[in-house]
């Protein structure tokens, strides 16, 4: 996962991003979903982990696929509940927000949680390097 951005970074992305994503990163209902599923799943010792690189996705910083791979290596629960937990995932949390993703990204997301897309190694103008 990408490394933590300062807050003047952090607003120079998310003032770059579509007005959807801007929204999702402030949406309470989507972070608290977040939550409720650690809760339900008992990760919450791996809430960084799931929190921080959505936020990452969302602020156009770390591509879906990779985070999605990300989250299948490190959960700390078995493949069943690992399956699950990213499934939950896709379909609350990034499937509503695919398009503005795809957009960002310049590619198009996979239906499979961890299937890389064809276009996954096109990077967007939009991304950019990020500075300490």
């Amino acid at each position: 996962m990408p490394d933590k951005i300062s807050k003047q970074k952090f607003w120079d992305l998310y003032h770059k991003l579509p007005v959807e994503l801007q929204d999702a990163l402030f949406d309470d209902e989507l972070w608290e979903n977040v939550v409720e599923l650690c809760n339900r799943y008992q990760v919450n010792e791996d809430l960084d982990l799931i929190s921080d690189g959505l936020k990452d996705v969302l602020l156009g910083i770390l591509p879906p696929n990779e985070y999605i791979d990300n989250l299948a290596k490190n959960l700390k629960t078995d493949k069943t509940t690992t399956s699950r937990i990213i499934h939950e995932i896709n379909r609350f949390i990034l499937f509503p927000v695919k398009e503005a993703l795809e957009e960002v990204y310049n590619l198009e997301m996979t239906p499979l949680a961890g299937t890389p897309s064809p276009n996954a190694s096109i990077k967007s103008a939009y991304q950019e390097p990020i500075e300490q």
